[in-house]
């Protein structure tokens, strides 16, 4: 009897995580380069697992760099009914909270807009920055279809890389570095 209600038990979570929703972050180019810090930009995707729709968004964005700004694509999010705030004492160190509707389900997909991160005056190289969405993080994260909501998750990664000037001098010293040895 232990052992089929063990069973049951992974049967329902499996199937009740199988309807995650997901959130996609993708740039063209995820690094801040020392040479010339500015703004790095992801375009935001979401994902209802399973080809399941969704009708309402609730959407906490943390990240580890300050949030400079959303910019919504109204080509996707013309019927969306939109709010956007920074509550103050945020889940993460930096976020932002979205909140959108819809009249009728928008489908499985759907690229919901884009979040600008921009970076602090001081990093170092190899330095890395979170963004994500996390709902075991903040327990509020999900797609809603018709009053059943799914968790929301998903994240990207922010590199900073050294600036061309730093690159050479390190490859000049590497090469001193392999002329000495040879010669030797």
């Amino acid at each position: 009897m232990k052992k089929v209600a063990a069973s049951l038990l992974m049967v329902v979570f499996v199937s009740s995580s199988a309807w995650a929703g997901t959130v996609q972050f993708t740039s063209a180019n995820p690094t801040i380069d020392l040479a010339a810090p500015g703004p790095v930009s992801f375009d935001v995707a979401l994902h209802g697992a399973g080809g399941r729709g969704f009708d309402a968004v609730d959407m906490v964005i943390g990240s580890d760099l300050p949030i400079q700004g959303w910019v919504f694509s109204p080509a996707t999010l013309s019927s969306f009914s939109s709010t956007l705030f920074l509550p103050e004492g945020g889940v993460f160190d930096n976020d932002i909270f979205v909140n959108a509707t819809n009249a009728t389900a928008v489908g499985s997909g759907i690229v919901f807009g884009t979040v600008t991160l921009n970076p602090p005056a001081t990093m170092s190289i190899g330095q890395t920055f979170d963004v994500f969405v996390n709902n075991d993080i903040d327990t509020f994260s999900g797609l809603t279809l018709g009053g059943a909501g799914d968790p929301l998750n998903g994240s990207a990664l922010v590199t900073v890389v050294p600036e061309p000037a730093t690159l050479s001098l390190l490859g000049l010293g590497l090469l001193g570095f392999l002329r000495r040895r040879f010669a030797a």
